[in-house]
């Protein structure tokens, strides 16, 4: 499925089922932001920050919570655990 397809569709918590660090605050000294995320394909993942709370416990929090790719954030070209992706981020919706 490409990003595209993302457009307007609703994203279940318990899809957010890995996390990872900006890789870019981890290599400049920065307190690390911390992310849950799932990938999409083999070059795209789609993100959602949990600082203050760590990644586990953002995702146990939000399973059952709806978000939504907030195509208005510029995506981010990073290394993650998985390789290096570009990185889309989603919001929390009511």
């Amino acid at each position: 499925m490409a990003i595209k397809d993302w457009e307007n569709k609703i994203i279940k918590g318990s899809q957010f089922n890995a996390f990872n660090y900006d890789q870019d605050s981890l290599d400049n000294k920065i307190y690390p932001y911390a992310m849950v995320c799932f990938v999409i394909d083999e070059k795209t993942m789609i993100a959602v920050g949990s600082d203050p709370e760590s990644p586990k416990d953002f995702m146990s929090k939000n399973s059952s919570n709806h978000f939504m790719v907030d195509f208005s954030i510029a995506p981010k070209n990073m290394l993650t655990m998985q390789g290096q992706k570009t990185v889309y981020y989603a919001k929390r919706i009511n």
